[in-house]
């Protein structure tokens, strides 16, 4: 057989299983063909086209389990961070400090832009409070403001926002979380749209693509949706009409409660699926205090967070998702959140008999679940996506501690036990909630070794198995992608270093010096947005 592509002189990890690695790689027609553990005596005669890695450690492409592409686009384009790392300390630290940050960001930009200003760390304001609508509008006088904080599951609106909102500002002080009505994604979403431009949507877009494939991510699980008709919200539309041209291998997770409403969809989807979060949330986020729990908030004794979804009007929308063979996630943070989900999937798929979670239910987040709730879970066999390395980020970052500011120790400890999931045979797929987080996998990987809780860490191996194997077993595409192996699609990767032979607390840094999707080559693309768009929307039209 002539390769297309031999790639050779590496050390080639299959991920298959610890330790079994390939020193050269035949590729044709975007398919590993072979695989070899020696040297090929003579590579000109067997490929077209030979590429030296040098040495270098070559993986499978990585998958992203949980992002919000468009939202990452969007952010990318509108978006200031407020508290970053300065001098080795979350800044700014109080109120006045937010206010001094963002109005020198202001004044730069165009007086009718929207502002959005994300990543608020309250633990790290001495004030403990998002800013007040007064406060805002001192700060920035007539304009359209949203403050976010790091999950953004909480926010603060200057009185002109409050108005897009369609609230009197007269009698309210501009903050609001998950368990205010008027503070529902459709809205946030109308708000943000008003104020975009499609340039600004096409030239966030090449810029996520790029940060993609600059984190050598080849696949991504897009959660997306307002919970509004899908198929005339525009996210969706724009990801089944544009962004599934896009070379990224993109699974489209629509956020909606009732399952009827994906029905025109479903052509477009290589499995169907439901999930996400916005409309889809058990509860909300420790950083906006939020999340659902059986024991109240340290600050606030009668905190205890809130479950956003009644329960028999979940197990009737899951039920429904069953019968019509849909996949169905959902977000769930606190104890008594992951309990409800549990409570609920295991009800529908006992009724239905189904032992195997055929349809592949996942919980996303599962942060912090009873040693109860684990077992549950592993018994009923769902996937479970998370994302460590904002635990890490948390517990290391001094400043930030919003866990151990806002949680009893007690439940401080049952973090995401990821060493007791794979040891019982769980499921976990590696994920950065982006634009939450950076899609840099590695952030998250790094978290997954280095755990806040010692003993859940996970093996080098273990790691890398979330963002490659598993991710695309969530996906029921397991035997097709996400390891290297013979009849595989070629989707890998080239890193600068050796993640198995280099200290656990370097992973953080590696670099990815090559990324292939299908055998070919991705480049970042420069280009003007709208010759970015042309030559996207000249691509065959691929299912998501």
């Amino acid at each position: 057989m002539l390769h297309d592509l031999l790639v050779t002189n590496g050390e080639i990890y299959s991920m298959e299983k610890p330790d079994e690695k390939f020193i050269a790689m035949g590729i044709k027609d975007g398919y590993i063909r072979e695989l070899f553990v020696e040297p090929p005596p003579k590579p000109s005669e067997i490929a077209k086209k030979t590429y030296d890695v040098q040495g270098k450690t070559v993986l499978p492409g990585l998958i992203d389990s949980h992002t919000h592409l468009i939202y990452t686009a969007i952010m990318s384009q509108v978006a200031f961070p407020v508290s970053e790392m300065v001098e080795g300390r979350i800044q700014p630290d109080s109120i006045e400090g937010v206010g001094d940050k963002v109005k020198k960001i202001a004044k730069d930009i165009p007086k009718n832009n929207l502002l959005i200003f994300k990543d608020y760390i309250t633990s790290s304001i001495k004030e403990g409070r998002l800013p007040y609508k007064e406060e805002i509008d001192n700060w920035l006088p007539d304009r359209t403001v949203a403050f976010f904080t790091i999950g953004l599951h909480s926010a603060s609106f200057s009185s002109k926002a409050l108005l897009e909102f369609g609230i009197d500002p007269t009698n309210h002080n501009g903050i609001m979380d998950e368990s205010d009505e008027e503070y529902t994604p459709d809205k946030l979403t109308q708000m943000v749209e008003k104020h975009l431009s499609f340039p600004m949507i096409i030239n966030g877009l090449q810029q996520t693509v790029n940060d993609a494939i600059k984190y050598g991510i080849v696949g991504i699980h897009c959660l997306e949706g307002d919970g509004s008709d899908p198929n005339k919200e525009q996210t969706i539309t724009f990801l089944k009409n544009y962004g599934s041209k896009l070379p990224l291998k993109l699974r489209l997770y629509t956020q909606i409660k009732d399952a009827s409403q994906l029905t025109p969809i479903v052509p477009s989807l290589r499995t169907p699926r439901i999930g996400g979060c916005g409309i889809l949330c058990i509860d909300g986020a420790v950083s906006a205090e939020t999340a659902a729990f059986y024991q109240p908030y340290t600050d606030d004794p009668e905190n205890f967070g809130e479950l956003l979804y009644p329960y028999e009007e979940l197990v009737s929308d899951i039920r429904k998702s069953h019968e019509k063979g849909y996949q169905y996630t959902i977000h769930a943070i606190g104890t008594r959140a992951i309990d409800h989900i549990l409570n609920a999937m295991e009800e529908v798929l006992q009724e239905a008999d189904d032992t195997t979670n055929k349809h592949r239910f996942r919980i996303d987040h599962f942060e912090f679940p009873s040693k109860e709730a684990v077992q549950r879970a592993i018994d009923n066999k769902l996937i479970l996506v998370c994302q460590p390395g904002f635990n890490w980020i948390d517990h290391n970052y001094p400043g930030m501690q919003l866990y151990e500011a806002y949680l009893p120790p007690e439940v401080w400890a049952l973090q995401i036990p990821l060493r007791t999931v794979v040891e019982k045979g769980g499921i976990i797929c590696g994920s950065t909630d982006s634009p939450v987080q950076s899609l840099d996998p590695f952030l998250q990987i790094q978290g997954m070794v280095n755990f806040p809780i010692e003993n859940e860490s996970l093996s080098v191996y273990e790691a890398f198995r979330t963002y490659t194997y598993n991710g695309a077993y969530a996906t029921f595409e397991e035997d097709t992608r996400g390891t290297i192996k013979v009849g595989k699609q070629a989707d890998f990767i080239v890193l600068d270093k050796n993640p198995f032979k280099i200290p656990r607390n370097e992973i953080k840094d590696l670099q990815v010096l090559e990324t292939y999707i299908d055998g070919e080559k991705m480049c970042l693309s420069n280009s003007n947005p709208w010759i970015f768009m042309l030559k996207t929307m000249l691509k065959t039209k691929k299912k998501i």
